[in-house]
């Protein structure tokens, strides 16, 4: 791989990241709930997630997965799933603020576990990833070279995310969000739940 290549895979995985979608949601509800622990949490675990699929198409299992339409089909059902009911979750919490506090023990696990999942039940980052994998894996690429685009895709994914809580705990972004909270809460609900239905709707009809 030459460093060229590694500038495009590198690009490529920072504007994928920056997209706004689920992932990003999840983590500024995280962040402005918790402050930056628990984005940073959900940003980590998040990048988590992402490595799984990076490693299991540089390993060659992603072209298994993509071969079994029901296992990919099932995963796409389960995200969707994941999404409405995270959407539940953080209305019950904007309309309960109170209901919706956790001890900070408890309210880590949830955001790691939120934020693996987030990424590990959007089985299309296997299509992604074996798209963009393509101009790098060949039967002589070595396991260091197969590590660092993993790394690669982790890495930067998790920085993002961590950059976007770095950024909201911020005090003049704090101030800016104060008495907005509960609706931008109702808001990120019914992306999470639109979103959700949408591949519900997709994959029933698919």
């Amino acid at each position: 791989m030459t460093l060229t290549q590694w500038s495009s895979l590198l690009l490529v995985c920072a504007l994928g990241a920056a997209m706004p979608g689920p992932s990003l949601a999840v983590v500024v509800q995280n962040t402005l709930r918790g402050g930056f622990a628990q984005g940073a949490v959900t940003a980590l675990f998040h990048a988590l997630g992402v490595g799984v699929y990076a490693l299991l198409t540089v390993t060659g299992l992603a072209v298994l997965m993509l071969a079994m339409p029901t296992v990919f089909w099932l995963i796409k059902i389960a995200g969707a799933l994941y999404l409405i009911y995270l959407g539940f979750n953080v209305l019950r919490a904007a309309n309960s603020p109170q209901a919706g506090e956790q001890p900070r023990q408890q309210a880590t696990v949830s955001s790691a576990r939120e934020g693996f999942l987030i990424a590990f039940l959007n089985p299309k980052l296997l299509i992604f990833f074996t798209a963009l994998f393509s101009q790098f894996l060949h039967a002589d690429l070595t396991w260091l070279h197969k590590g660092i685009l993993v790394a690669t895709v982790t890495v930067v994914d998790g920085l993002w995310y961590c950059l976007v809580a770095l950024l909201l705990s911020q005090g003049f972004m704090q101030q800016r969000f104060a008495g907005n909270t509960v609706w931008l809460q109702r808001l990120f609900a019914a992306v999470l739940v639109l979103v959700g239905l949408r591949l519900i709707l997709g994959a029933v009809s698919s």
